[in-house]
């Protein structure tokens, strides 16, 4: 129930404010290997880990793309090359949103999450593969 993931540097307010992050492992650079939870509750620790200033280096093992899906007004685009879109879809129930699923390389996604701040949007979901 729970992924691994590398992260640096781990900011102390992770430890307290999200208690679902363990650590494992700390080496002296900085890098610190954690386990967080998975599936919806990854989603709100990686939200939290990017706001206190954490960088993701692995997820699962993994560097490379991450798939992130955000609901939005219609006609709100990200800032994202158009490439990294995989599909957008209007949400019936709710006239005028958007859902947009694309993906964010691990080592950019603290920042692609702090530059949701302020916009019109919810990361509704980061899968943690």
């Amino acid at each position: 129930m729970v992924t691994a993931a590398v992260i640096a540097p781990l900011p102390d307010a992770a430890r307290s404010g999200l208690p679902g992050v363990k650590v494992l492992e700390q080496e002296a650079g900085g890098a610190t290997l954690v386990t967080l939870p998975r599936y919806q509750e990854f989603t709100r620790h990686a939200e939290g880990l990017a706001r206190l200033g954490a960088e993701f280096e692995e997820i699962a093992g993994n560097r490379g793309p991450v798939l992130v899906s955000m609901l939005a007004p219609t006609g709100w685009s990200p800032r994202v090359p158009s490439r990294d879109i995989l599909f957008t879809q209007p949400i019936l129930t709710k006239p005028g949103s958007t859902r947009i699923a694309l993906t964010v390389q691990v080592g950019e996604l603290s920042s692609f999450l702090r530059g949701l701040d302020g916009q019109p949007v919810s990361v509704e979901h980061i899968y943690d593969y």
